[in-house]
């Protein structure tokens, strides 16, 4: 693993709940997503964007950027089927990284904007 990759995927670790955390609140201030899927929705929302941090870290780790692209193509399969839409997930990632960037100290902040 490169250091670069490996600081990166560090300080992923150490800020990215709470930016899974701002990302689903994000969302959820258009109450469309209450809406749509209630609290039981926003509980799977929450796991599921602490799950692409998980996935990111590890893809880092690897130093394999497939990994990640394996992981958002399978997710992309299962919650099309649960009602979600290739752009929401697309919104979710893209917020994700504006999160993890603003949360990140400096030096490894860019690699994610």
């Amino acid at each position: 693993m490169s250091d670069r990759h490996s600081a990166l995927a560090n300080a992923i670790v150490d800020v990215g709940h709470a930016a899974a955390a701002a990302v689903i609140a994000e969302f959820y201030e258009d109450p469309f997503w209450e809406a749509r899927f209630g609290p039981r929705g926003r509980r799977y929302a929450d796991e599921d964007c602490r799950h692409h941090v998980v996935h990111l870290v590890q893809a880092l780790r690897a130093d394999d950027a497939g990994l990640f692209v394996a992981y958002a193509r399978w997710l992309q399969s299962l919650l099309c089927t649960r009602g979600m839409c290739s752009r929401h997930i697309a919104s979710n990632f893209q917020r994700l990284g504006r999160q993890l960037a603003a949360r990140l100290p400096i030096d490894v902040a860019p690699a994610v904007a």
